[in-house]
């Protein structure tokens, strides 16, 4: 088992460098390169987050069983 309390806090941490690149960076840039490689890094920062914990459903009316 993890401490998913400590990965919890760590993630939060997080919160304010993820907030500035979204506010800073157009991630669907015209340049397919740029771009692809933005999306990359967003699908990297999804997979780690999905370790600890199913985020999908954060401020979703989905419900569960």
């Amino acid at each position: 088992m993890g401490d998913y309390s400590n990965a919890l806090e760590t993630m939060t941490e997080l919160k304010e460098p993820i907030d500035l690149f979204f506010d800073s960076v157009l991630v669907m840039a015209e340049e397919p390169e740029v771009r692809a490689n933005r999306l990359a890094l967003l699908n990297k920062i999804s997979k780690l987050f999905s370790v600890v914990a199913d985020f999908s459903f954060i401020g979703s009316t989905a419900k569960t069983n």
